[in-house]
């Protein structure tokens, strides 16, 4: 993905574009129902949000700095991995682990989704 709009004003059109491109990016490949991870300076890809909420914090208070290959948001990073560590990482990869942690932390939360409000399946 094409980032030099990052380098560009908060408050330019071009940075308001690349934002709704990542937007577009990051649903289509990482969402989790209708949420998202928040990469902005505040959340730091640590709370799930819907996209006008996570679209409203990049808007105000930018991207979490350092945070310029998306690999939370599916972005391949360019790291290498070696020939005899790629079959175990697609194991992991096809896992539901991932799933069943969320599943955990949720419950575990007693319900509660990242605003504090009770989860409504």
């Amino acid at each position: 993905m094409d980032k030099r709009w990052m380098s560009q004003p908060m408050q330019s059109g071009e940075y308001s574009n690349g934002v709704n491109l990542f937007l577009e990016f990051a649903f289509s490949n990482s969402a989790r129902g209708n949420k998202i991870l928040c990469p902005c300076k505040i959340c730091q890809n640590s709370c799930w949000r819907v996209a006008g909420v996570v679209h409203e914090h990049l808007i105000y208070d930018g991207f979490t700095e350092g945070y310029t290959i998306f690999v939370n948001h599916a972005e391949p990073s360019s790291s290498f991995v070696p020939n005899s560590m790629q079959s175990d990482r697609i194991e992991v990869e096809n896992s539901n682990e991932e799933d069943d942690i969320y599943d955990l932390l949720r419950d575990l939360a007693g319900g509660l989704d990242d605003s504090g409000d009770l989860e409504v399946n």
